[in-house]
């Protein structure tokens, strides 16, 4: 749900790094807690992936890779209350 606190924090943070930030439903390891009641969602690494869930997946991080898990820190900052 786009409306969810998670994902409005997700797409603040990101917008705050510049993304293009779009929401999608995808097969993910963010299905398992949301069929249980529990938001989740899948942020991108910052770099770029091909050959998902195949024997030729690779990721290259690219000049861009930090971005990724500093998207994550945001978002898990921003949830937990800590402000600067």
């Amino acid at each position: 749900m786009d409306s969810a606190r998670i994902v409005q924090t997700a797409i603040s943070a990101g917008k705050s790094l510049g993304f293009v930030v779009t929401t999608l439903a995808s097969s993910t390891d963010a299905n398992i807690p949301i069929s249980l009641g529990v938001p989740g969602i899948r942020l991108t690494g910052g770099g770029k992936g091909e050959g998902a869930h195949s024997l030729g997946e690779t990721y290259d991080d690219g000049p861009n890779g930090w971005l990724g898990p500093q998207w994550a820190l945001l978002v898990v900052t921003a949830l937990a209350g800590i402000h600067q």
